[in-house]
């Protein structure tokens, strides 16, 4: 009989090397075949752990400063924290890969921030939808004031295969990937392709953050935004459903549509382009000192950056009324009390002025840091005993003080005369901080968003008794 010889030791080696391989292969295809195809609640609670599959890109979930953010992140945690659990992320680029991990067991819920099609039923079980969308177009705004559908689909533009959205009566779109859309809307910002297809919800992220792009009509009916989960976890469904009923009762979402996906009033494309373009000609100038005192106090730089517009525009020679100087606008009586003497020198009057925003922020307190950084800008432009007044008139109409948005509203609705100001303690200058703090907050987040990383493939959030 006669046997096969190699040649050489090497070759001998590659043999083994491929039968180790197939082996390998075969047992992990084996451990694979008997994983667990579903956890239900009680199994769930008793790991100490909950598994959510998410997709890879804003506004869904991203990376800001090594913390995880984002819109269906929150939630997660929310619903996680609920449990009593901590929660695991698993990261995924296409609805297919999510959908598998979920029927296999991998992940214990997919929440894609992608509408539900009607096929995929027969697979999953699906929750109450929390939000509704649709398709619609985003285009630079030099190509106009936005396209409709039919102008996409005669056009045969770019999404073709890769877009978010599935084929229900628009030919050209088939759901592949997650991430394709956030990459392909910095690609119309940058007019490196004329425009592309995205879902209504994340349009208004996107206008939010790329005033260089403009949204078109949204068409076709609203389909739902839900949560999936094995066929089998009835009662993880259950407390899934709860859950997201008990977070429209509270407002939870009304908070989250307003971090993540609303409009940003009183800002326009006009104000934000501007803002754009004089960061990026005037704020290299001033970058270093800015992170050094921001950092130094507490603060994220940027947000003092979007104060330092807001109050002279960059222009460290700025003088406005009552004698206010330099980039921050400074009081001589306010910078005195600081130490500063100079207010046109850039780095005397940045150090001034956010140490005296830093001295705002300690003292008027709110219910969490965002209300704190809004009462501290508040009082920034209008002083902080008229911000007092104004928590004092909410407390008074059965609002909540330490919440930003409540006090606001007693802030927009000052009425004219000597009587009303006197019984309301502020002044008429109430409506115009509210907006002075909506524009600061906007170029905050537009600055943020430049610099937003992706996630990791897998993380675990903060444990239940953390915050986000």
């Amino acid at each position: 009989m006669t046997f096969f010889k190699p040649r050489s030791t090497k070759a001998v080696e590659a043999v083994k090397i491929a039968v180790l391989c197939t082996v390998l292969y075969a047992s992990a295809a084996r451990t694979q075949e008997f994983r667990p195809e579903h956890r239900d609640l009680d199994e769930i609670k008793q790991s100490g752990e909950i598994v959510m599959g998410l997709p890879d890109n804003a506004p869904a979930l991203f990376m800001y400063e090594g913390k995880p953010m984002g819109y269906e992140y929150e939630l997660s945690k929310s619903f996680a924290d609920s449990l009593g659990v901590k929660l695991k992320i698993v990261t995924y680029a296409q609805w297919s890969s999510m959908e598998n991990a979920l029927k296999k067991g991998e992940v214990d819920i997919a929440a894609p921030s992608a509408p539900v099609f009607q096929e995929r039923y027969d697979a999953l079980s699906y929750s109450r939808p929390y939000m509704n969308t649709r398709p619609t177009v985003v285009t630079h705004r030099d190509n106009g004031q936005g396209s409709t559908m039919p102008d996409v689909a005669v056009r045969t533009l770019y999404p073709g295969d890769d877009s978010d959205w599935h084929s229900n009566g628009l030919h050209f779109y088939a759901e592949k990937s997650f991430g394709d859309t956030s990459r392909q809307i910095r690609q119309v910002a940058s007019k490196q392709i004329i425009q592309t297809v995205t879902n209504e919800h994340i349009a208004k992220n996107v206008q939010r953050n790329f005033p260089e792009t403009v949204v078109g009509d949204s068409t076709g009916p609203a389909l739902g935004i839900s949560w999936a989960v094995n066929p089998k976890s009835r009662r993880l469904l259950h407390s899934v459903n709860s859950f997201l009923t008990e977070c429209e009762k509270n407002g939870d979402f009304e908070e989250l549509n307003e971090k993540y996906l609303s409009e940003i009033a009183g800002l326009d494309a006009i104000d934000s382009i501007a803002f754009l373009d004089k960061t990026k000609a005037f704020l290299p100038a001033y970058k270093s000192i800015i992170k050094s005192e921001a950092k130094d106090k507490g603060f994220d730089w940027r947000l003092i950056a979007a104060l330092i517009y807001q109050e002279s525009s960059f222009n460290h020679r700025a003088e406005g009324g009552a004698g206010a100087a330099g980039l921050m606008q400074l009081l001589p009586s306010t910078a005195a009390d600081l130490g500063a003497t100079n207010l046109m020198n850039p780095s005397s009057n940045i150090k001034a002025g956010v140490g005296y925003l830093k001295d705002l922020f300690d003292i008027l307190p709110g219910e969490t840091e965002n209300d704190r950084l809004s009462f501290a800008l508040a009082a920034y432009n209008i002083g902080p005993n008229h911000i007092i007044a104004a928590k004092s008139a909410a407390s008074s109409k059965g609002l909540n003080n330490l919440k930003w948005k409540d006090v606001a509203e007693v802030m927009k609705t000052c009425k004219k005369g000597r009587a009303a100001r006197k019984n309301s303690g502020f002044n008429l200058r109430g409506n115009r901080a509210v907006e002075y703090v909506n524009k600061i907050m906007a170029y905050f987040e537009i600055l943020k968003y430049r610099e937003i990383k992706p996630p990791p493939v897998c993380f675990y959030g903060p444990s239940p008794a953390e915050k986000v």
